[in-house]
């Protein structure tokens, strides 16, 4: 519920995850002693992808025998490797903004209804859109890497909460045996496509696209809704704790329970639907009790005569982030501290 960049706590953190998304490139494009890419790389299979153009049943079994859709397909992949592949490397390392922008410039290119369509109230990806994601922008196999879970870890994403809800926990486990020669990661948690990949498969390996979060977050609540930097929040773009605020009842000073939890998004911030799409104030009514007891916890503790000890302080605030970079740290840490501020006694 920070930016990543915010838990990340380093003055050079932007340029820090550049370097990152710069190593994810190199990694999809190794090259050899020579200079020269090896065939499984993305400059590789792109060029491979642009002679299957020439082949002889590609307008029927990809395009549909629809000559205007072949020619926007071909536009599509020369987008992307001019400049020796200029474009497909913006789309690998782009921040946020830029690849709004992208996404921009390809649909001038392409119609959406060639990577995706909707059947039946649901999204499906075209057959294109499928050739993408299987013979170029390949997540399946980058996300089973061993590489892809280092990339976590040098992101010190290895043990945290969901940026988008804070609510559960998100691992990086060292599974390695002794008779191992090589570190072996294991990931517990999901790499979200913050765009969905079903409906743009060109951001199917994009960094700042991958988003580490909880299952439930993105399997069970966001799926293929197509968020958008302009209309949900973006962990790498913008912090949720900056335009969102928990709010308890106002008497709850007084009687020392809240009957009333709230996630309320400031008034001066745009039309959001984070909150909405991710069921945010309904997953959060069941730690209610959880608050009444930090609440009672924290108001007995200064009620008591003689004052207790400053541990015991420290414990009744062990769950509470003081600092904004300790949020993502703490699993409901954004809840602990917006009712720690509403409630404090200076």
């Amino acid at each position: 519920m920070i930016k990543i960049q915010e838990y990340l706590n380093r003055e050079d953190a932007d340029t820090f995850l550049d370097s990152l998304a710069n190593k994810m490139w190199e990694n999809l494009n190794k090259k050899r002693e020579d200079e020269e890419y090896y065939e499984n790389s993305l400059v590789k299979k792109l060029v491979k992808l642009q002679l299957k153009l020439e082949e002889e049943n590609y307008l029927n079994d990809y395009a549909n025998n629809d000559v205007d859709k072949f020619q926007r397909q071909k536009n599509f992949l020369d987008y992307l490797i001019e400049d020796g592949g200029s474009k497909l490397k913006e789309l690998v390392v782009s921040r946020p903004q830029r690849l709004l922008e992208l996404k921009t410039e390809i649909l001038t290119i392409v119609n959406q209804d060639d990577f995706s369509e909707i059947v039946r109230g649901k999204v499906k990806q075209t057959v294109f859109g499928n050739l993408l994601i299987t013979n170029l922008f390949n997540y399946k196999a980058f996300r089973q890497s061993q590489f892809s879970y280092q990339l976590l870890v040098d992101a010190n994403i290895e043990n945290t909460t969901c940026p988008y809800c804070n609510e559960n926990s998100i691992k990086v486990i060292d599974i390695s045996e002794e008779e191992d020669e090589g570190k072996i990661n294991k990931a517990y948690l999901d790499l979200d496509h913050f765009y969905p990949k079903s409906q743009h498969p060109y951001f199917a390996l994009s960094y700042y696209n991958l988003i580490p979060c909880c299952n439930t977050c993105n399997s069970r609540e966001k799926g293929d809704k197509d968020f958008c930097i302009e209309t949900h929040q973006q962990p790498f773009y913008e912090s949720f704790n900056d335009n969102y605020k928990f709010e308890i009842s106002s008497r709850t000073v007084i009687d020392g329970v809240t009957d009333s939890l709230k996630l309320i998004k400031n008034e001066w911030y745009r039309d959001d639907f984070s909150d909405r799409d991710l069921k945010l104030n309904q997953r959060y009514q069941i730690h209610l009790a959880k608050a009444n007891t930090f609440i009672k916890h924290y108001l007995n503790y200064y009620k008591s005569k003689p004052p207790r000890a400053l541990d015991w302080k420290e414990a009744v605030l062990k769950d509470v982030p003081i600092e904004v970079h300790e949020i993502l740290s703490k699993e409901l840490g954004k809840m602990y501290k917006d009712v720690y501020e509403q409630i404090k006694i200076e």
